[in-house]
């Protein structure tokens, strides 16, 4: 009986035309694994398209192959296999769904809350991210490593890990990490474009979100807001918003961290990191979310304050 490890690695060697896409509102480890796999792809000879509903972020535009994202596919446009990284679950894709029909899917995650959904289903919660499992598949099939696919993986997972100060930077992430070092992968330089090349905007929108923080009873929670205006004011876009939560999450006595986004009126999308032994996972399942122990994301429809009553009695249930 074949591995999932081995299933995956036969699909996509018998495959000719495949589509990459991840969950929109792409961060790091998204956009690394989805280029990871377009480059193992070329390796093999295959067409691949590499899609997103949404925009790379701004401090991705300088990693290898991230301008190969598209957000458009051509009419007529064909394929035989989809590949889906980093997403828990179909409807984390958003418009790109509907490119899916009639596909076999190639699964690879490492969410603890995936729904399995693939044909071939490649999913190791016990990863650092999603790029560490294409990693693992690159390797079944049995391609050297070269520079640029080596700079993206060390990217997924040094973003993912949040550079290694996360419960998810295992000894084989730092191990893996250590390897691209060795094969010229220059952490100073990555470093560089990933964290110290931010648009004013972005401290604009930081400061206007530490305006709106809110700090529960000890031992509970602190949350920001990013609402549509806020957005508007600063010149920011959602695809600058990633590591803004980490401030709130920073605060001494705090369990749980919330970032509120205004998707539209009424709707907003809330993250969740917690410190140590809460499960935010299991917190957003409940409200049909999902994602990691100490990392996961759902939606909520209401006013503000009816989303955050919603939301705080949760948490303190837990706490």
């Amino acid at each position: 009986m074949k591995t999932d490890l081995e299933a995956a690695a036969e699909l996509l060697s018998s495959a000719q035309q495949v589509l990459v896409m991840g969950h929109r509102n792409p961060e790091g480890d998204c956009i690394a694994s989805t280029v990871a796999m377009g480059l193992i792809c070329d390796r093999l000879g295959l067409a691949v398209t590499l899609y997103n509903d949404d925009p790379v972020p701004e401090n991705l535009l300088a990693m290898p192959g991230s301008d190969r994202l598209v957000d458009k596919v051509e009419t007529g446009t064909t394929f035989d296999l989809a590949v889906v990284v980093d997403c828990g679950a179909l409807d984390r894709i958003g418009r790109g769904t509907s490119l899916l029909e009639g596909l076999p899917i190639l699964n690879l995650d490492h969410h603890v809350t995936n729904t399995f959904f693939g044909h071939v289903n490649l999913v190791r919660p016990e990863a650092s991210s999603a790029t560490e499992v294409v990693h693992e598949l690159g390797e079944q099939l049995g391609l050297a490593m070269d520079p640029s696919l080596a700079e993206v993986i060390y990217c997924g997972v040094l973003t993912d890990t949040g550079s290694f100060h996360y419960s998810n930077a295992t000894a084989k992430a730092f191990h893996l990490a250590g390897d691209l070092v060795s094969r010229g992968v220059d952490p100073w330089a990555v470093s560089s474009y990933l964290y110290e090349n931010q648009p004013i905007a972005r401290l604009r929108l930081l400061a206007a979100a530490l305006q709106t923080l809110e700090v529960g009873p000890p031992g509970t929670y602190a949350s920001i807001v990013l609402s549509e205006e806020t957005f508007r004011l600063t010149g920011a876009g959602s695809d600058l918003t990633d590591g803004l939560i980490n401030y709130p999450r920073s605060l001494r006595g705090v369990e749980i961290a919330v970032q509120f986004r205004e998707i539209e009126r009424h709707h907003y999308k809330i993250s969740l990191r917690s410190k140590g032994a809460i499960d935010v996972g299991a917190l957003a399942s409940r409200f049909g979310g999902g994602g990691h122990r100490n990392a996961s994301g759902l939606e909520l429809r209401g006013t503000l304050e009816e989303v955050k009553v919603q939301l705080y009695t949760a948490i303190l249930d837990l706490c």
